[in-house]
């Protein structure tokens, strides 16, 4: 964050609605340590043998009772320093820090995301690949992801796709699945027992979301793409809550899979 070419950290405090970060410095550690965040839980980081450490957390505010349940960096002003995108579960919003380049950033800015929609995970992607930061959030409560298409003076337009009634959003991940160089959407229903992916296209569209189950009562939440089987195609891997264990969906290369196992 303060261009020292040292690794800093943000954390999104979901207790004490605010955002903390711990700025890098060059002093040596060898076991695990723990970084406080505040009056909430710590946060642990497991450390090597590197010349790494942090400082103490400076903390920025979200709001009364924001809840800030994920954090993502980006570029959006088009200044070239790094700001922060929070998804603020509590107040039905996203809030922008924009950064000085410094470690230090300005007052939040504000982003409805819609009553009663308890925003859970933002991404930072260019989905219209026009250099300019966009962000995707998982809106749990009113069942879709949002999309805010981004420029450089902080505006965005915004676009919404359903992921089905009583769906239950929990975590999403991108990717190019079908190799047609746009960027896909994948998601992880835990309402439904289910993830859904939504192909990009034309660079500022996707379609209909098109389902594959993980089976009764297992409670998707967590989503990963990645080459599992060493085929040179893409698979998804999901958590699921309520069996504790993951199910893997292997991928065809255009844009299918199998059923998971």
């Amino acid at each position: 964050f303060n261009k020292d070419n040292i690794l800093d950290i943000a954390v999104a405090n979901f207790g004490t609605s605010d955002v903390g970060i711990l700025l890098g410095h060059s002093t040596k550690y060898s076991t695990n340590s723990t970084f406080t965040n505040g009056i909430t839980n710590p946060v642990p980081i497991l450390l090597g043998d590197y010349y790494v450490g942090f400082r103490n957390q400076t903390i920025y505010l979200t709001g009364s009772s924001s809840q800030p349940y994920a954090i993502d960096i980006g570029y959006f002003n088009n200044d070239t320093q790094i700001d922060m995108i929070v998804a603020n579960s509590g107040n039905q919003n996203v809030g922008l820090l924009l950064g000085y380049g410094n470690g230090s950033f300005a007052t939040e800015i504000i982003y409805p995301t819609g009553t009663g929609s308890n925003p859970e995970v933002v991404i930072v992607e260019d989905f219209n690949k026009d250099s300019r930061s966009d962000v995707a959030i998982t809106n749990s409560n009113d069942d879709s992801i949002i999309i805010f298409l981004g420029n450089d003076h902080v505006n965005f337009t915004k676009l919404t796709y359903s992921t089905g009634q009583a769906s239950n959003p929990s975590a999403f991940a991108t990717s190019d699945l079908n190799k047609d160089a746009y960027i896909d959407l994948i998601v992880a229903n835990q309402g439904t027992d289910s993830i859904g992916i939504f192909f990009g296209f034309d660079y500022i569209s996707f379609t209909k979301q098109k389902p594959y189950e993980t089976g009764d009562a297992t409670g998707p939440y967590a989503i990963g793409v990645h080459d599992f089987n060493n085929d040179n195609y893409l698979d998804i891997m999901c958590g699921l809550y309520n069996t504790n264990n993951v199910g893997v969906f292997l991928g065809y290369g255009n844009g299918t899979f199998g059923s998971m196992t």
